[in-house]
C-alpha cells in the first residue's frame, strides 16, 4: 500500500488530511491480480515546531477494490525550516 498526501483540510472544524491510497492485489503465488486506488479524507493530528510541520494520519480503514485494508498511522513531515518571517512560534 502506498499513499500520496494531497492537502490538509478542515473537516467539521478539525484538521484532516486528503490522501490518495493505492495498492496492488496479488495472488498467493505473488502474481498480480489488479491495482486500485481510493481518495480518502482522514482525521489528522498536526504537530508544529519552529522548523517542521508533521501531520499524523491514521490508523485508517481504506476500501481498495472491495478489500478492507487497515493502514497503520503514518507521519508526513512537510517542508524545510520556516523562513524567519513565517515562523509560527515567533522564535525566528
Amino acid at each position: 500500500m502506498s499513499y500520496r498526501f494531497e492537502r490538509l483540510v478542515s473537516q467539521f472544524g478539525e484538521p484532516a488530511a486528503a490522501v490518495i491510497f493505492a495498492g496492488d492485489v496479488v495472488d498467493a503465488d505473488g502474481s498480480h491480480l489488479c491495482r486500485g486506488s481510493r481518495r480518502h479524507t482522514a482525521a489528522a493530528r498536526v504537530v508544529t515546531t519552529a522548523s517542521v510541520l508533521v501531520v499524523r494520519v491514521g490508523p485508517v480503514d481504506v476500501n481498495i477494490n472491495g478489500l478492507l485494508v487497515i493502514m497503520a498511522e503514518v507521519a508526513v513531515r512537510l517542508g524545510e525550516p520556516y523562513p524567519a518571517d513565517l515562523d509560527p512560534t515567533g522564535d525566528g
